[in-house]
């Protein structure tokens, strides 16, 4: 007779439960109805890097707030989401991993490889012309 509690996760081998299983669909509802549209555009991403987590729960609170309370454009809001996601030892085990970039590996500090992680994903979002960054810096502008 199958055993229905558990099966083989066939990404590690370990045991995947069903309250394994309801935790994660859990974790997954709760982005889903967020108060914030920003948030819910994309949970999909956001449970690939919560799912794993010691206490999702947290993380999710202070995302929510990332994006109700502050008044940046996305490219702000973004950065500000992996810095919760990544503090300073878990981006460093990460980065000393083989596959990641040489060019963050080789800086001397964690501030550096920040903002040069910064620097790119707020490149891209000047190229793509994102209209949040643009009201940003016209607001900006105008304001002066």
């Amino acid at each position: 007779m199958y055993n229905y509690s558990s099966r083989t996760d066939f990404s590690g081998g370990k045991r995947y439960t069903i309250e394994r299983f309801k935790k994660d669909v859990a974790i997954y509802n709760r982005l889903l109805n967020s108060p914030s549209t920003e948030m819910t555009q994309i949970v999909s991403q956001l449970y690939d890097q919560l799912v794993n987590l010691p206490n999702p729960e947290k993380f999710i609170e202070n995302i929510e707030n990332i994006f109700i309370r502050n008044n940046l454009p996305k490219v702000g809001k973004y950065f500000r989401i992996f810095e919760q996601l990544y503090p300073k030892k878990r981006l460093n085990e990460l980065i000393m991993m083989p596959s990641v970039s040489l060019v963050l590996a080789s800086q001397p500090s964690d501030s550096i490889r920040r903002f040069i992680m910064f620097r790119d994903l707020l490149k891209s979002h000047l190229l793509s012309g994102e209209p949040s960054l643009r009201r940003y810096l016209e607001t900006l502008q105008e304001s002066q």
